[in-house]
């Protein structure tokens, strides 16, 4: 079933339109974009007709986003930085892994794929963070410690209180008091 469910791109090849699996696309294809296709690597838009992407997943935006062709900030020099400062949910060029059209159609190159899309790069630094505790937790480590050592003090006084209480050093006994013990 999951072979049936892959997903496949329309790319221009050879002056004809063709099919190709996702994992089978290569930076550089120019793929088209329609609505209802999910988005599985990163694209810039070469034309577009009324566009709209659901981008959610990866810039928190709860409405789709309208794209174009131009670029963002075309009007800045060549050697000017402005371009690399656009922010991610700005770049309204672009379409992004995880992202999905709701409306509209265009063409797009692929621009990344993989582990070097957007959606990848935050992957990647997610499985890179450490979890670290919170200052609450390193304070509350020991006292749980102690308090764990502490209550398994108090039970195994209350099973040997117990059995030498009662006297009594049958199998059944023993099991008793150490259930009731245990309860505790």
């Amino acid at each position: 079933m999951k072979k049936m469910a892959a997903a496949v791109s329309n790319v221009n090849s050879d002056v004809k339109m063709q099919s190709i699996k996702e994992e089978e696309r290569v930076v550089g294809y120019v793929i088209r974009l329609e609505a209802g296709d999910a988005v599985p690597a990163d694209r810039r838009i070469l034309e577009c007709a009324s566009l709209k992407i659901e981008e959610a997943a990866l810039t928190g935006e709860s409405v789709p986003v309208e794209k174009q062709s131009e670029a963002p900030g075309s009007s800045a020099k060549a050697g000017d930085n402005k371009a690399k400062e656009i922010p991610l949910g700005d770049r309204k060029n672009m379409v992004y892994m995880g992202g999905t059209v709701v409306y509209g159609r265009g063409t797009a190159v692929v621009t990344a794929a993989g582990m070097d899309t957007e959606m990848g790069k935050l992957a990647d630094a997610l499985a890179r963070a450490k979890e670290n505790q919170t200052p609450p937790q390193k304070k509350l480590t020991p006292l749980s410690k102690t308090l764990s050592v502490l209550l398994l003090g108090i039970c195994v006084f209350i099973f040997t209180f117990s059995v030498v209480r009662a006297g009594d050093f049958h199998h059944k006994a023993l099991i008793d008091t150490f259930m009731g013990a245990v309860s505790l």
